[in-house]
């Protein structure tokens, strides 16, 4: 088990060393390994001299982090085009006519239609979820006799039950 251990451990360290350089390589930087980074050695210096300026460092920006030029001068653009409004304080407002609202006279409802909206009705004013109106022995019956006539009960109960 200590030998698994081992080439484990190794495995891992060649891929993160793998991952590391696949990401230096990536961005363009020189990524180089902790142990051959120069640290930077602390000087003793003594509390008489005074206050030294602080030592300024140029830290360049990642290569994503830096301002773009713009490639194309900005033009500005034209204000927008205000359209006066009619003046309704000298009477100029016209008139337009509302069209006719015609009523849909479409077919006549059915015996079995109306039958069946009666039933989902008062089945919802009774408090049954519309998932189980389908165990009411009435549906059965309804069903039955709606599909012998051509009647499609499915979506007029759609209809009824989004209704709510």
């Amino acid at each position: 088990a200590p030998k698994e251990t081992e080439s484990m451990d190794a495995m891992m360290d060649a891929f993160s060393t793998d991952l590391i350089a696949g990401i230096a390589a990536e961005s363009n930087a020189s990524v180089t390994p902790e142990s051959s980074v120069e640290l930077p050695v602390a000087s003793e210096k003594s509390n008489d001299e005074g206050a030294a300026e602080p030592e300024h460092v140029f830290v360049p920006l990642p290569p994503g982090a830096q301002q773009a030029k713009p490639s194309a001068p900005v033009i500005p653009s034209p204000e927008p085009e205000v359209i006066s409004e009619p003046d309704t304080a000298t009477g100029e407002h016209e008139n337009v006519p509302m069209p006719e609202i015609v009523e849909e006279v479409g077919e006549p409802m059915s015996d079995i239609e109306a039958e069946f909206r009666e039933l989902v009705n008062g089945l919802l004013a009774a408090g049954v979820d519309p998932t189980e109106m389908m165990d009411d022995p009435r549906w059965e019956d309804i069903n039955e006799r709606a599909t012998a006539v051509g009647f499609e009960t499915w979506p007029v109960f759609l209809e009824l039950a989004t209704m709510e």
